[in-house]
């Protein structure tokens, strides 16, 4: 019985160290780590090779397509900029733990 509790405590100590592993250090507490969603946001556009600035609700995450952002649950609207193209946007809705996949076709001007 011993044995049982001393692998199942160290099965547990492992997963926590993965989950602070895998998420950077601006995360604050253990349970902001276990519910954080994903936005993976990508692009697609004629040449392939355009990096598109991303804005989250607004505001300029300072990251280009494509990426993986890190946010909290909820509503945000991401808008897509790239130079020569039409900006785009679209809203979407980030559950916990899910990997939300936008993406936009941007347009030539």
């Amino acid at each position: 019985m011993r044995w049982f509790i001393f692998i199942s405590f160290t099965l547990l100590m492992i997963g926590v160290i993965w989950i602070y592993r895998t998420n950077t250090i601006e995360e604050s507490s253990f349970v902001e780590v276990i519910i954080r969603g994903r936005i993976r946001v990508s692009v697609t556009v004629e040449p392939p090779d355009v990096a598109a600035k991303i804005f989250l609700n607004g505001e300029d995450t300072g990251r280009t397509t494509p990426t993986v952002i890190k946010v909290n649950p909820g509503t945000y609207m991401i808008r897509v900029e790239a130079e020569g193209y039409k900006p785009a946007e679209d809203e979407v809705i980030v559950k916990t733990l899910r990997v939300t996949p936008v993406n936009f076709s941007l347009e030539p001007l």
